[in-house]
């Protein structure tokens, strides 16, 4: 492979090769990367509190007695358990190469999940735990995505026309099994869907703000140690953030609001090999404090370890096939 020829594979592969973004979607990030640039002062976004929660909660409990008494169709058996769930989320991903922050990233969005039995307790929808459904091809995925705002009225809303979906589908597996155990003369024995006690529990729900400042200069600190291994491809260092608060509620008397916090602190290198397979190396950190990421030493380490280990790559004999 030629000069030219390997600068074509490095360039290809750099335009392939981004961090993980924090939120779904990478649209528009133009205009919020203007957005996050005008808003200097990130750390003080609005965050989800317990009272929000709480006036959440409360929304999601009125919606789903409405339904409970409300959702009926002609000739149809009507649904005998419900659930709501809610995952509010909030986070911060800042990522760069070679000293420099190339994304600083907000992310704010909540997915919404109803769960619909029809039947009974002994025979309900379910079929096979629902481990064969693929859910993209269902109507109602497309509700799944809960609004950025969580305004109690909007979230009655989207959560309503998510209902109407998940029952309009509940009816069509509820006859399809019973089908399959006619069909296929399978008994049933036991039930389909137990008794459980009633659950309350409830974290004391706090803001969680992520230093969008501290953790740039983090990211241009140690992404830099790059350049002191100039043979490792398209690098970057990355860190993120999330606060994920779960809200749910069930017509059997069960609530509970519960928060939990991730961090993460990625990196990433390549090389190119001498029969011109790119070659990966990566290193992860975990924890669920701010106080658990990793500090410039570590990252330090961990930098000259994965260019040990692509340099052996390199070297290494293949694998017989």
């Amino acid at each position: 492979m030629n000069r030219k020829q390997r600068k074509k594979v490095v360039e290809a592969r750099s335009a392939s090769v981004r961090p993980r973004a924090a939120g779904r979607s990478t649209a528009g990030r133009a205009r919020l990367s203007d957005t996050v640039r005008e808003t200097a002062g990130l750390t003080a976004q609005r965050s989800v509190d317990l009272a929000h929660c709480q006036r959440l909660l409360r929304a999601m409990e009125q919606e789903l007695t409405r339904q409970v008494k409300g959702l009926r169709q002609p000739g149809e058996p009507p649904p005998f358990f419900m659930s709501f769930l809610v995952h509010a989320k909030e986070g911060l991903s800042v990522w760069g190469r070679y000293g420099s922050v190339f994304r600083s990233e907000p992310q704010r969005d909540s997915d919404l999940y109803s769960e619909i039995r029809v039947g009974s307790h002994r025979l309900d929808n379910m079929i096979d735990g629902g481990l064969s459904s693929d859910l993209t091809q269902r109507q109602s995925f497309n509700w799944i995505d809960g609004p950025e705002d969580l305004d109690p009225d909007v979230l009655r809303y989207a959560l309503w026309r998510l209902t109407q979906h998940k029952y309009d589908e509940s009816l069509q597996e509820y006859y399809e099994k019973k089908k399959i155990l006619v069909e296929q003369h399978l008994p049933q024995r036991g039930k389909s869907f137990s008794v459980e006690p009633v659950l309350s529990h409830f974290d004391d729900v706090k803001p969680v703000v992520f230093p969008k400042k501290r953790w740039e200069t983090f990211v241009r600190s140690t992404s830099a140690l790059f350049k002191h291994y100039r043979f490792m491809l398209d690098p970057y260092v990355q860190i993120r953030g999330l606060n994920k608060v779960r809200i749910y509620v069930n017509s059997e008397g069960s609530r509970f609001i519960c928060q939990d916090t991730y961090y993460e602190v990625s990196l990433q290198a390549f090389l190119l090999g001498p029969d011109g397979v790119h070659l990966e190396s990566t290193r992860t950190f975990y924890g669920r404090d701010p106080e658990s990421l990793p500090s410039r030493q570590q990252v330090a380490d961990a930098i000259d370890a994965m260019a040990k280990e692509l340099k052996e790559l390199a070297v290494a004999k293949p694998l017989d096939p």
